[in-house]
């Protein structure tokens, strides 16, 4: 599951940052005053509902109310109040589209791949942008998980949002929307070259730094698998045992099938 992991790496990374930007990609990618957020809690809710076909609703409120993660975690106030009442909200934030990741891996067809990320915007965000914004994520992730090259992915990625990236530049404004923040990790994807300098460089770009980090962590992990792998031991030291439990479930069947192919 090399896109959950490189979400979670990309969350991690630009965890310091979020409100502490920093416009160059000069940097450890991951040092110890990073810390998860709940971007990682989200990704493994949402693949915890999906790999035991349950509740994405229940699923999520479940996750976060574990730990207390949803008063200490920084959601939100519509999240939190949708966890504390199991009511939707009409948000258009990109917390819909941060934690898509498995469901871009596991669904074997773009079509499903995108009618599950609508389901899963909805359980908590209703809006038209929150939805497309989570449909973009997963489908560029299925679409780089299955051997799109970047311009099918940016093509993908134009039939829901006009995507110029010519226009996407670095900026300290903290844009928290689907359509402000989206664009940006997928124009980062297409302009570098390996999983390291993507993270790096959707960082520089400043803003939410920790959410379009997890979303372009998301596809640069499904397209390259080998590179990102190398992270996971370092990456799931930062998370505590109730997160690294639910990883662990989720990627079990997945390395069951890699170590069988590399026999």
């Amino acid at each position: 599951m090399s896109a959950v992991l490189g979400a979670i790496i990309g969350d991690i990374a630009g965890s310091k940052y979020e409100f502490n930007n920093i416009f160059t990609t000069d940097f450890k990618m991951l040092d110890d005053d990073c810390w998860f957020t709940d971007d990682t809690i989200l990704t493994l809710a949402i693949a915890k509902a999906c790999k035991h076909n349950l509740d994405y609703a229940d699923t999520l409120r479940e996750v976060c109310r574990a730990n207390d993660y949803i008063h200490n975690k920084s959601f939100g106030p519509m999240f939190v109040h949708f966890v504390e009442t199991g009511i939707p909200n009409n948000s258009f934030g990109n917390g819909s589209a941060i934690r898509v990741s498995y469901l871009g891996e596991y669904f074997q067809n773009l079509e499903q791949v995108l009618q599950e990320a609508e389901k899963s915007a909805i359980a908590s965000h209703t809006h038209v942008d929150a939805i497309a914004g989570a449909k973009c994520i997963a489908g560029a992730t299925h679409l780089a998980k299955t051997g799109a090259n970047k311009q099918e992915i940016l093509d993908f990625a134009k039939t829901i949002y006009e995507i110029n990236l010519d226009a996407i530049h670095p900026s300290p404004k903290f844009e928290v929307s689907c359509s402000g923040s989206v664009p940006i990790a997928i124009k980062t994807v297409m302009t570098t070259n390996n999983f390291e300098d993507c993270i790096k460089t959707v960082i520089s770009y400043g803003g939410d730094s920790d959410s379009t980090a997890a979303m372009a962590g998301s596809i640069a992990g499904a397209l390259y698998p080998a590179e990102v792998i190398k992270y996971e031991k370092q990456a799931l030291a930062y998370l505590d045992d109730y997160l690294t439990n639910i990883y662990i479930d989720i990627t079990k069947e997945h390395k069951k099938i890699l170590n069988s192919t590399l026999k």
